[in-house]
């Protein structure tokens, strides 16, 4: 493809060696230079382009321009007959009936979580925050019926706070972030043994708060000394 002869210039070659932008510049600089003209509507003075070869006339705004296409002004000749009619609009929402409650903030009985609950979904308040929460509280009701030991997380961390993390049998500090596995996690303690009672006592009263080790020892020692 030939090119432009200007130096550092590679638009398509047009003529006399030229591009069109530099041979515009060159032998027509006053090609598109602005003056002013009359609305072909109105009669205002408009800055415009010089003439480009083209045939249109020079329109300042759409209103001329509906005047120039259909040769009148718009709304012209048209008379209004009877009432407006009505303009359309869209129903504001009914307001809400304070019977109707919708969203209603509670506290899991499980794991002490606060959340929100759709009342429009069941039309009763939830107890726990989610069906996990809600299915390990069914199997604790579950277990303690069996006479297994069961506990809430809520109350077991009330049982936590009670003891101000401080293991009852070390009286060391207990860390709150050791995951469960840990030796040295957070464990609850029976104060008195189930082992050595006919009735089983899993109430906060007779629960404490130990390291995981120091409730193994504890209970190796209460084994043999029950042998």
């Amino acid at each position: 493809m030939k090119t432009c002869t200007v130096d550092g210039c590679d638009k398509q070659h047009r003529a006399r060696g030229l591009c069109a932008t530099h041979y515009n510049q060159e032998h027509q600089p006053n090609r598109h230079a602005k003056v002013i003209v009359q609305c072909a509507a109105c009669g205002a003075d408009i800055e415009k382009c010089g003439s480009n070869g083209t045939k249109r006339r020079p329109i300042c705004s759409e209103r001329c321009r509906y005047k120039v296409t259909y040769g009148r002004w718009p709304g012209e000749d048209k008379q209004l007959i009877g009432p407006m009619p009505p303009t359309c609009q869209i129903a504001p929402p009914p307001a809400p009936s304070n019977a109707a409650l919708r969203f209603v903030g509670g506290t899991c009985l499980w794991c002490s979580t606060t959340f929100v609950h759709d009342l429009r979904k069941s039309g009763v308040m939830s107890k726990h925050c989610t069906e996990r929460c809600a299915r390990k509280a069914a199997n604790a009701r579950y277990d303690q019926r069996k006479g297994r030991f069961a506990i809430s997380r809520r109350l077991r961390l009330g049982i936590y706070e009670r003891d101000q993390w401080t293991c009852q049998l070390c009286t060391m500090p207990v860390e709150s972030t050791l995951p469960p596995e840990h030796p040295w996690a957070a464990t609850l303690d029976h104060i008195e043994c189930q082992s050595w009672v006919l009735v089983p006592d899993h109430s906060s009263a007779n629960l404490r708060l130990a390291h995981r080790m120091c409730n193994s020892i504890r209970n190796s020692e209460a084994y043999h000394h029950a042998g």
